[in-house]
């Protein structure tokens, strides 16, 4: 893309560049934006509720995906609030200490 859209020494120096180390840091650092962004909107509304789902992916991993719903500025909000694999049992005892390990941290 780059020597159709620059001249040929700009293309030479965009090439030098390692996306490899980029990428992963700008993926890291807009989710981190994104989950303080819906962390502060919960605080905002002070009263919330979560709706823990697990499932079994088509590899027989179990997952769980917490949604959380919330009193936005117009109107009731859901959004995922997390989503975790299980690596043990998938008892409700291990659903709310997950749970609540994401609300301690």
């Amino acid at each position: 893309m780059a020597p159709i859209m620059c001249e040929d020494e700009s293309s030479k120096k965009l090439q030098k560049i390692p996306l490899s180390n980029t990428i992963p840091l700008r993926i890291n650092d807009m989710s981190f934006d994104i989950k303080n962004q819906l962390i502060s909107a919960i605080k905002i509304a002070g009263l919330f509720s979560i709706q823990p789902d697990e499932t079994t992916d088509v590899s027989k991993d179990a997952q769980l995906m917490v949604y959380v719903r919330y009193s936005g500025l117009t109107d009731i909000q859901e959004d995922i609030l997390f989503f975790k694999p299980m690596s043990t049992t998938t008892r409700s005892e291990d659903i709310f200490l997950m749970v609540d390990s994401f609300f301690k941290d």
